[in-house]
């Protein structure tokens, strides 16, 4: 029988009778929002001072679920009925070891990474640690706060688990790799030397078990010290070719965990748990390492062309957690593998784009300023003031087109340019010997 909270019961409940949607950021911010100063779930408080009452109501109408109030609109009775329901669901489940919330004392904790202001200090709440800062004119400072707003509002409430919660505590060093479900062979050579020289250097592995780049990563690193985050529930292991990996990490040491109890009800709902799990794989790490992958566009093009990883990859950067992209000179521009690491060069121009024009290391190098001037002038042309979604699609077309045309000794002169900078601390080029920057990154972490 899996362990579970009060906690644990009580966000169920709410998400069982749809009080809060678990798509809906908005819910998420009104819960942790109304449980800020308390280290649990007080419902009583919760009916009582915050208008569940009415939340309450009204949801269970328009799901047409019975009540049986006392007249004075008193719910309270109702939702423990339905927590009962809750209560003997989650005892009749055997392959999870337990359930944890937000609010529990084993949850992993959480810390939005971005250093771009030293002199932060975080607010605790429960057992999550996110940096929030008072406005400030400094532009650098607003965007410091949108991001711990995006990771808390992204927050999972519950997850299940079975193995080592411990894998997922701030202090291991945690690195997600991710990647394509069908990369060459020489790309999968690749990213086993990579992930084993992490693995060797007390890295805790993530990934998504998915076929492919995900299933080198778990199976390359020791099993004791992996963490595979499921789109499915634990009972009912995605993809089925996966199940024994699965077993493996939780029998030997490793942890499984999932934001689900219960399979979806909806092939859309289906779709978007893959979506959601790409969020935690940022969330839980301290660098999210992309192996290869195509790019979104390639994907609209041939359905064959996976790019899920973009996800995770754009989650991680809205978070200011530490983004790394897998690079091989041969690889990158040889006829067999070179599209398969589109998303990686993309990617690459994108953060290039972004490094300042009076960056004495770009203004010194005329090729690389050229370079800089071409991408502005594709890219950055129609922007005024305000970025409209029509001028942001029409941005990432420009540079779906880039990454064609810059050439291989531009795009070397790139890699040399980010590799070597001193001043680019949130974006990484991971090569096939990566000894130094695995030290690098620990002794930052440290």
């Amino acid at each position: 029988m899996a362990r579970y909270t009060e906690n644990v019961l009580n966000i169920l409940t709410l998400l069982e009778k749809k009080i809060i949607k678990k798509t809906s950021k908005k819910d998420t911010e009104w819960l942790i929002n109304n449980t800020r100063q308390s280290n649990d779930i007080d419902m009583e408080r919760l009916f009582k001072e915050k208008n569940l009452n009415e939340k309450f109501e009204t949801s269970c109408k328009e799901n047409l679920v019975n009540l049986e109030f006392n007249g004075q609109k008193d719910f309270s009775k109702d939702f423990d009925r339905f927590k009962d329901k809750i209560r003997e669901k989650l005892e009749e489940i055997s392959s999870v070891e337990g359930f944890i919330s937000f609010k529990d004392e084993k949850f992993p904790l959480i810390i939005s990474q971005s250093e771009e202001s030293p002199k932060s200090t975080p607010k605790e709440h429960g057992q999550l640690s996110l940096n929030f800062d008072e406005p400030q004119e400094n532009n650098k400072k607003q965007d410091k706060i949108e991001i711990s707003s995006k990771l808390e509002k992204d927050l999972p409430l519950i997850l299940a688990y079975k193995g080592d919660l411990n894998l997922l505590a701030k202090e291991r060093f945690r690195v997600a790799v991710i990647g394509l479900l069908e990369p060459e062979e020489n790309i999968q050579k690749l990213e086993k030397d990579i992930v084993t020289q992490f693995r060797d250097k007390d890295a805790i592995i993530i990934s998504g078990l998915a076929l492919g780049c995900d299933t080198i990563a778990h199976e390359t690193a020791f099993k004791e010290a992996t963490v595979a985050i499921l789109p499915s529930t634990l009972e009912d292991i995605l993809p089925k070719e996966n199940e024994e990996l699965a077993k493996d990490i939780a029998n030997g040491g490793g942890l499984l965990i999932s934001e689900y109890y219960e399979k979806a009800e909806n092939q859309w709902e289906f779709i978007g748990r893959y979506i959601a799990r790409d969020r935690l794989q940022a969330m839980f790490s301290d660098i999210v390492i992309l192996t290869a992958s195509y790019t979104e566009k390639d994907s609209k093009e041939d359905s064959k062309k996976d790019s899920g990883s973009r996800h995770a990859m754009n989650k991680a950067k809205a978070y200011g957690i530490k983004r790394g992209i897998v690079f091989d000179e041969k690889l990158w521009f040889d006829d067999s593998t070179q599209s398969q690491f589109r998303l990686n060069k993309y990617l690459l121009l994108e953060r290039f784009k972004d490094i300042d024009s009076n960056d004495d290391e770009l203004k010194n190098n005329n090729t690389l300023t050229q370079i800089k001037e071409k991408i502005k002038q594709e890219t950055e042309e129609k922007i005024k003031q305000e970025i409209k979604e029509k001028i942001k699609q029409e941005i990432k077309e420009k540079m779906h087109k880039l990454i064609d045309e810059i050439s291989k000794e531009e795009y070397l002169k790139i890699v040399g340019l980010i590799k070597n900078s001193k001043k680019i601390e949130d974006f990484f080029i991971v090569e096939r010997d990566c000894q130094e920057l695995i030290e690098e990154l620990k002794n930052k972490k440290d």
